[in-house]
């Protein structure tokens, strides 16, 4: 069976805003008339399916002219080597980044730069 796309993307939404929320899933999901046992079951089928789906990296378009159009991205993360708030990069359709008061604004810029999408 062909997966339903804007399902998945409405769950995703949910997931999202319930845990910017700061409300347990059941609080959560009183407020937005959700089966809680449905949302458990989403949260954890979207987290095994995050896995197994391949990132798209072959369109040129999205590639600035000196990446030499590369087929991964490698990430390295140093323990304690920038200290603020997280940056939470979501590959979802569209992709998104996320990020808090405190984040580290040269870390930034050098993710958005390695990803191709500003050159600042």
């Amino acid at each position: 069976m062909a997966r339903d796309l804007a399902l998945e993307r409405a769950w995703r939404g949910r997931i999202r805003r319930q845990a910017k929320s700061g409300l347990t899933i059941r609080t959560f999901c009183e407020r937005e008339s959700l089966a809680a046992h449905q949302f458990t079951w989403w949260k954890r089928e979207l987290r095994q399916r995050d896995g197994q789906r391949p990132v798209k990296t072959s369109a040129k378009k999205a590639c600035p002219e000196n990446c030499s159009n590369r087929q991964f991205l490698a990430v390295e993360v140093a323990s304690g080597s920038s200290p603020g708030a997280p940056i939470e990069i979501i590959l979802d359709a569209p992709p998104r980044i996320v990020v808090s008061t405190g984040f580290d604004p040269q870390l930034l810029r050098d993710i958005l730069r390695t990803l191709g999408i500003a050159s600042c």
